[in-house]
């Protein structure tokens, strides 16, 4: 029992430090590659050492490895893209290579290139990389203003019982879009919700803030 708990407590520690970086990318999109290294970072830690192992996962490692070298690359030779694309796939590790196509795309604010990217992501495994990828595919939906895509998708996000994702961090995120749609009424309930029922999260801190701010505005 002590064993599952402790297990509980770092996997929710985790997820709280994923919601931290998401909540940065909306608020710095300019320093985007920074947050998803970060990212990537965390996820290796929660796949752990097993990806040392096995030849499967030697091959997912080296994978990975130039993902990260041509990313990095990229930077200063915008023309390694087309590498980076070579090894975007639906393998587990292979999967971040969209993600860093589509965080490139929204640094050059091509965001339909980005939405082509992050589309590409196989929605099979519900795992973290899927979250990731569908979160940010929601940034740039409201980033286009595509406010009834990016409501549909967040709402079929909480429908989904996961462990690896904040699902306060999805509601939040789906209270700025009805906010920024015009829909007060709608984003004040939200985020009144996320007060009441996630009180220990950052979500709910910055949730408060925006229920006195619409409250006031009244």
């Amino acid at each position: 029992m002590k064993r599952i708990k402790r297990k509980q407590l770092k996997e929710d520690e985790f997820v709280s430090t994923i919601s931290r970086f998401i909540k940065y990318y909306t608020k710095h999109k300019q320093k985007i590659f920074v947050f998803l290294a970060l990212f990537v970072f965390a996820v290796l830690i929660f796949f752990g050492v097993k990806i040392l192992t096995s030849k499967k996962s030697q091959n997912e490692s080296r994978i990975l490895s130039e993902i990260f070298e041509i990313r990095d690359a990229i930077k200063t030779d915008p023309n390694k893209t087309a590498e980076l694309e070579k090894l975007a796939g639906e393998g587990k590790f292979s999967r971040l290579a969209y993600i860093f196509l589509a965080a490139q795309s929204v640094e050059n604010k091509d965001w339909s290139k980005a939405e082509e990217f992050l589309l590409k992501v196989p929605d099979r495994k519900k795992d973290l990389i899927y979250f990731q990828a569908q979160d940010l595919l929601g940034q740039v939906y409201a980033d286009q203003e595509k406010w009834d895509s990016a409501i549909e998708l967040y709402e079929n996000l909480t429908r989904i019982d996961s462990k690896v994702y904040a699902e306060d961090v999805l509601l939040f995120h789906l209270a700025e879009i009805y906010e920024a749609k015009g829909e007060k009424e709608k984003a004040l309930q939200m985020y009144k919700k996320i007060s009441e029922e996630y009180p220990q999260t950052y979500s709910a801190y910055d949730a408060s803030r925006k229920v006195s701010a619409l409250e006031e505005a009244k």
